[in-house]
């Protein structure tokens, strides 16, 4: 799960809706 190499903003927008 780690095939992006920059941190997009919606992977953020994900981790922040998941916490």
């Amino acid at each position: 799960m780690a095939n992006i190499p920059s941190p997009s903003p919606f992977f953020l927008l994900l981790h922040s809706w998941i916490n």
